[in-house]
Formats: structure tokens, sequence, C-alpha cells
């Protein structure tokens, strides 16, 4: 009996060693929720291709103060969406380029339009850049920036863009539940900004 208890304490212990030493390195998770805005027909029948292309110059997304807060932070934010009205559903961890691609294909699905991922000659090809989108950690403040360029193309010719930029913060009350909030919020608000349609336009007057 006594080897029994022995042998399950030893078994035991590396887990509890593991636990005491900052969870055994458990990595940090950012959480995006993008929330979509009422659904519309106003592209319905029309289709593009969406490319976002990394145009950040620092690659972080978490600046010096909230890497602090968040240790053994993977680089990949937890993304989910919600339709509008309706509860959310997770997607996965996902890198920037993912995020935006996913956020971005369920904006024009939502307005009716077939989304495809690959370029195809004489076909309207939206293209997003982004700029940057950070979180920080300044005086028990969560400080979110996000910067994007939107831009129509047919065939590598430029017919329109618009510019998104936006910045959002909120005060640390405890963990760190506002930041996904922050981070959260600023991502649903710089989406849902651009006008696709008042792009579109844009872009067929210049065709």
């Amino acid at each position: 009996m006594l080897k029994r208890n022995q042998a399950r304490f030893f078994g035991v212990l590396p887990l509890l060693i593991c636990f005491v030493a900052s969870g055994c390195s458990t990595l940090a998770e950012l959480k995006v929720h993008y929330e979509l805005p009422p659904g519309s027909t106003a592209l319905s029948g029309r289709s593009m291709a969406l490319l976002v292309e990394d145009g950040r110059k620092v690659t972080e997304i978490l600046g010096k103060g909230a890497a602090k807060e968040y240790e053994h932070f993977s680089g990949k934010v937890s993304f989910s969406y919600a339709r509008y009205g309706e509860p959310g559903f997770k997607q996965g961890l996902y890198d920037l380029r993912e995020l935006f691609t996913a956020a971005f294909t369920k904006k024009l699905e939502n307005l009716g339009m077939d989304v495809r991922t690959e370029r195809a000659p004489g076909a309207l090809e939206l293209v997003i850049r982004v700029e940057e989108y950070s979180l920080d950690f300044v005086d028990r403040r969560w400080i979110a920036r996000a910067v994007y360029e939107a831009r129509v193309e047919e065939n590598g010719r430029f017919l329109a863009s618009q510019r998104i930029s936006g910045q959002s913060e909120r005060l640390k009350i405890i963990g760190r539940k506002q930041a996904d909030a922050v981070m959260s919020e600023l991502f649903t608000d710089t989406v849902n900004q651009l006008d696709v349609v008042r792009l579109l336009e844009q872009a067929e007057r210049v065709r």
C-alpha cells in the first residue's frame, strides 16, 4: 500500500510543479469577437475576390505593456463572430491575415455577395491592406488601434479605395476581460465602417 501511494505521489508531482511554475506555461489567449450588422441583399448576385495584405510596420499585435499581461502569447487570436441579433460562433485561432479574411468574408456574404479567394481575369478584387491592429497596456488602460485600407482593383488596376482607422480604450478592472472587449469593439467598428456598396459604386464610375 505504501509503495502504491508513493507511486501515485510521484506520478502527480510533475503536475503539481507544473501548476506552481506558472501553469505549465499556458498560452495566454486574446479573444476577438466580430458582430455583423443587419443583413442585406444589396450585393446579391455579385462576386468578388477578397485578398488580405499584411502591411504592418510592427508585426506584433501586443505592445510592450500588453505583452507583460499576456505571457506566452502565441501571436494568434481566438476568433468568433455573430450574425445580427444572434449568439456567436467560435471559429478558432487565427493569425492576422486569417482574422481579417474571415471577418470580411462574413461581411461581404452578409451583403449577399459570392466571395472568392483567388483572382480571376476581369473580376473585381477587394484588397484589404492592414496597416495596424494592436493592443497595448499603459497607465492601467487597454489601448487598441486599427488602421487598414480597402482597395477595389481589376486585373491589378486601381479603381477606388477607402481608408479606415480607429482607436478604443478601456480601464483595466480585473484580469484581461476588458482587453478582449476593447479589441472586439474596435474590430467590429472598423470592419463595419467600410461601405462596400459605395466603394463599388466609385469603382464602377472609373472602370
